[in-house]
C-alpha cells in the first residue's frame, strides 16, 4: 500500500531558489540494494536463510539453528552455564550464534568450545 505525496508538502520539504534544479528536485529516486549472500545473479537462484531463534517452552529455554525452513541445531539452555546463557540473550550472543553457525559448528559441544573464549574475563 503506498501513499501518494501532497505536491503543496512536497515543494515544502523539497524547494529551492534554483529552477533550473526544481525539475529535477520534484522527481524523487528510489535506490534498491541487494544483498549478494542471499542471491546467487549467475544461477538466478535465491541464497540459504541462516535465522537463529530463542524459545522458551515449558520453563526450557533453547536456541534454534535454522537453514531456511529447516531445524539443523537445537541448542538447550541446560548445556550453558548462566553466564553463557546471558550472553545468548543479547544482540552480540545472536550474532555470535549465526556467525558460529556459518562457520559450520554443527554441534553444541563447538558452541560450547568457542562460547568460553569468548566470555574469558
Amino acid at each position: 500500500m503506498s501513499k501518494k505525496i501532497n505536491p503543496k508538502t512536497f515543494d515544502k520539504y523539497f524547494s529551492t531558489n534554483d529552477e533550473e534544479n526544481k525539475s529535477d528536485i520534484k522527481t524523487p529516486s528510489i535506490i534498491l540494494k541487494q544483498n549478494t549472500e542471499l542471491f546467487n545473479e549467475e544461477k538466478n537462484t535465491p541464497g540459504a536463510v541462516l535465522r537463529i531463534k530463542r524459545r522458551v517452552k515449558k520453563g526450557e529455554e533453547e536456541w534454534l539453528v535454522m537453514h531456511g525452513k529447516t531445524i539443523t541445531l537445537i541448542l538447550q539452555a541446560s548445556a550453558f552455564s548462566q553466564k553463557q546463557q546471558d550472553f545468548f540473550k543479547t544482540v552480540d550472543g545472536f550474532v555470535f550464534l549465526i556467525n558460529g553457525a556459518k562457520e559450520g559448528w554443527d554441534t553444541v559441544e563447538d558452541f560450547q568450545k568457542y562460547v568460553q573464549f569468548r566470555l574469558v574475563d
